[in-house]
């Protein structure tokens, strides 16, 4: 639960879907099922590198920036 202190609005994430951790060739990564706060804005799934951070698979739907959606809830 997040909330705006000036105002005591609130939202709320639930965060639900596995994610699942596995080494592939000696690298390790993580695949976020559900919907990735990361900053990609994908509701699907999401596989990074654990090394470097970066995505090396997404699939899914794109619904927006969680951190812009969760700003204007807070806002009002």
């Amino acid at each position: 639960t997040y909330t705006n202190v000036a105002t005591g609005t609130s939202a709320r994430l639930q965060d639900i879907g596995p994610d699942r951790f596995y080494v592939r060739d000696g690298r390790a990564y993580v695949a976020v099922t559900g919907r990735s706060t990361t900053g990609t804005g994908t509701i699907g799934q999401v596989v990074f590198d654990l090394e470097t951070n970066e995505i090396v698979h997404q699939a899914g739907r794109d619904v927006g920036l969680f951190q812009d959606a969760l700003c204007d809830a807070l806002a009002k």
